[in-house]
């Protein structure tokens, strides 16, 4: 939190040839895949050398997610994703795990935002604490069948 945006999206990609050289470190490359990934995800202000503690909590989610991009992964997890984040930022969020998806990644969503889950997901598990009360896929997931499962059953 206490380093800028560039250091913060680039960090986990150092070891990767666009970066460095061996123990050289390519700045120019590393301010270009940065700026380019804070420019897709409308990171604002645009100020890569801002600390990411200065930023709002919806811009701190997507230096995360820019810092993600910036390495080839097969599987993000998303861990209520869209808390505390305005209403703009929380569909810039929805629309880059809909092109993740349509690139291939695979994601794990945990969300106790129901629409969330019913408009995300081709999946769902349904857990109530801490045992899967039901597996519902495609068509399955409804706000009814979701709920059903959720809630404690009373004792017959």
């Amino acid at each position: 939190m206490m380093r800028g945006a560039r250091a913060n999206i680039s960090l986990a990609s150092l070891d990767l040839a666009q970066f460095s050289s061996g123990l050289l470190l390519n700045r120019a490359a590393e301010r270009e895949t940065s700026l380019a990934l804070a420019r897709r995800l409308n990171l604002q202000p645009l100020n890569l050398e801002r600390t990411v503690e200065h930023f709002s909590n919806g811009n701190q989610q997507k230096v995360l997610l820019a810092k993600a991009l910036s390495r080839e992964v097969k599987l993000f997890v998303f861990d209520e994703p869209t808390v505390g984040v305005d209403v703009g930022t929380r569909v810039a969020i929805y629309r880059f795990i809909a092109e993740l998806c349509e690139a291939g990644a695979a994601i794990l969503l945990i969300s106790s935002d129901l629409p969330e889950i019913l408009h995300l997901t081709k999946r769902a598990y349904v857990m109530y604490r801490g045992t899967l009360r039901a597996e519902l896929s495609g068509a399955e997931i409804t706000e009814d069948r979701v709920l059903s499962h959720f809630f404690e059953r009373e004792a017959a």
